[in-house]
């Protein structure tokens, strides 16, 4: 009983504690907020324009957009990108794909295939790409 008769200050139920308890976070945020601006403020060490990490993020947009621009393979070398393509098909990475998901890539990466070696790959069902690529590559057909 002799708790409710005095006045709890632990709820700033003084006439003073407004004004006290504005100093302090007036205090408070004055220091505090003044030296994370000050932080915040300060260019990290990864934003500096002239750094590698900004050369590297600048060049993969310029390749990305050359990409988007060109289309598959274009600028590279046409064999190397479609074997990278079916390496990314080969969920097992076994080595093999499907004929047709292998025609399909060819033809994405505008690698030419002989009729004779398209009637082959059918007959077997599954074809050894990267041994079906580098044989592409060498054909005459392939220099051109």
């Amino acid at each position: 009983q002799s708790h409710a008769a005095q006045p709890s200050t632990r709820h700033g139920a003084s006439d003073d504690a407004p004004d006290e308890l504005q100093r302090l976070v007036g205090s408070v945020f004055k220091t505090e907020g003044a030296a994370h601006v000050a932080q915040t403020a300060a260019p990290s060490a990864g934003a500096v324009p002239g750094s590698k990490a900004a050369a590297k993020r600048a060049e993969a947009a310029a390749a990305a957009a050359a990409s988007a621009t060109s289309g598959n393979g274009s600028g590279q070398d046409h064999f190397l990108s479609a074997t990278k393509a079916c390496v990314r098909a080969d969920s097992t990475r076994c080595g093999s794909i499907d004929a047709a998901d292998l025609f399909r890539l060819c033809a994405q990466y505008k690698v030419e295939i002989p009729p004779e070696k398209a009637e082959a790959a059918k007959k077997k069902g599954r074809v050894a790409y990267t041994k079906f690529i580098d044989e592409l590559r060498v054909l005459p057909a392939a220099a051109g």
